[in-house]
């Protein structure tokens, strides 16, 4: 199966189980590293373009993202758990700007976006000295 169908089937499919994910305690967010895709899924469900998780989730990795596809999932897992209460903290912080970025008008928000970009552009430096001691390797 090409690549982009398969990673939009997964978009897809998260946006369909959001229902049953928050039964279940999860918040399932459609969203992919691939922005593009998740612009044609907006376009698909004919969305209105307002900022989602998903979207400030991305963007952040534009900007903080690790490769870490050579890193073996029990050490990636096992980061994550070290570093937990920073992950929380993290996604307490996404929620809470996504709440507050919602309300805004276009030109406020897209500022908005633009701050928090040079802010984790400056926390980017820590995060790659951490993942560089943690894996020995950039």
């Amino acid at each position: 199966m090409h690549h982009h169908v398969r990673v939009l089937i997964l978009v897809l499919l998260a946006q369909i189980l959001r229902p049953k994910g928050k039964a279940l305690g999860m918040e399932l967010i459609p969203a992919t590293d691939r922005p593009e895709l998740m612009s044609g899924l907006t376009e698909l469900l004919n969305i209105p373009s307002l900022p989602s998780a998903g979207h400030v989730v991305s963007s952040d990795l534009q900007t903080v993202g690790v490769d870490l596809s050579l890193v073996p999932l029990d050490e990636v897992l096992d980061y994550r758990q070290q570093h937990k209460s920073i992950y929380q903290g993290y996604a307490r912080n996404v929620r809470s700007f996504v709440r507050a970025i919602g309300t805004l008008p276009t030109e406020e928000r897209e500022a908005a976006l633009e701050d928090r970009q040079e802010e984790l552009a400056d926390l980017a430096n820590d995060l790659r000295k951490m993942s560089r001691k943690a894996w020995k390797r950039p």
